[in-house]
């Protein structure tokens, strides 16, 4: 967790901060320790709540994003809401593996066509059955609270990530109670989109490709955001944020010694990293 200088401050009563989550899984629950942090101990510690104007989330961050901006209201019941619900999970309980499902990824590892999406589904494809994860998503984040955080300014934005299956590239799909820059990036392969964030916006920024179903949005697909952008520090830039708060998810392995040398001696074998 580290706070880092973003773009020049606008006018404003102090910097707006931008809270970045990124994905990693069953991490998540780190970010949601972080959180608890944040709206407990820290907050004893300043005599206030840290304040968090944007929040800007991918995979399992965009989960946790769209809690925290439903939530905004009210920072002392928020982190202990979260957390209970990160203890409550049973894998279980969110993802299981049906016999069709191993006959379809055999098949396809075979040669076989995908079979086509099921009418009226926004979901296709996916070795697991994710209906439980949709339903924990849709119940556990009050989602018109979102809009409620947004009309009475206790938030300036949300952005979720995801990744278009046609294209590859990268969609941040955002709310924002102010307009938003129409010149959103100079990278070619990351567009904006205007929306109303909801349970689709989330579950596509989470779908793992092969493991989960891309998810429909209109009338397109849309998976994992961690794939192109599963750290979104420029979204919360671009959407106002003068300081970030980041949480990667992502684990680095100290390089020791003994691993260099390992390396070394499996060189030039082409699998010697």
């Amino acid at each position: 967790m580290r706070l880092q200088c973003g773009s020049v401050q606008a006018p404003f009563t102090r910097p707006k901060v931008g809270f970045v989550l990124s994905g990693g899984g069953s991490r998540g629950a780190y970010e949601a320790g972080i959180i608890h942090y944040l709206r407990t101990d820290l907050a004893k510690q300043l005599g206030r709540h840290v304040p968090i104007d944007i929040v800007s989330g991918t995979s399992v961050g965009a989960i946790n994003a769209a809690f925290l901006a439903a939530t905004m209201a009210d920072p002392d019941l928020q982190a202990a809401q979260l957390v209970a619900a990160w203890r409550a999970l049973r894998i279980e309980e969110l993802i299981s593996l049906r016999p069709i499902d191993v006959l379809r990824a055999a098949r396809l590892l075979l040669g076989g066509e995908p079979p086509p999406p099921e009418p009226g589904s926004f979901r296709y494809g996916g070795l697991l059955e994710t209906s439980g994860l949709e339903r924990f998503v849709v119940r556990v984040i009050p989602w018109r609270g979102i809009d409620r955080s947004l009309r009475d300014r206790h938030l300036h934005a949300i952005s979720v990530s995801a990744t278009h299956v046609g294209t590859g590239h990268t969609v941040v799909f955002l709310s924002s109670a102010e307009p938003v820059p129409r010149e959103w990036s100079r990278d070619p392969f990351v567009r904006h989109r205007a929306a109303r964030i909801g349970p689709r916006h989330v579950l596509a920024s989470a779908a793992i490709p092969m493991l989960f179903p891309a998810v429909k949005i209109g009338d397109e697909y849309y998976t994992d955001g961690g794939l192109r952008q599963n750290t979104p520090m420029s979204p919360a830039i671009r959407l106002g944020a003068d300081r970030l708060l980041l949480v990667s998810l992502r684990h680095v392995a100290p390089q020791t010694k003994e691993l260099q040398r390992e390396h070394a001696e499996a060189f030039p074998k082409p699998l010697f990293l």
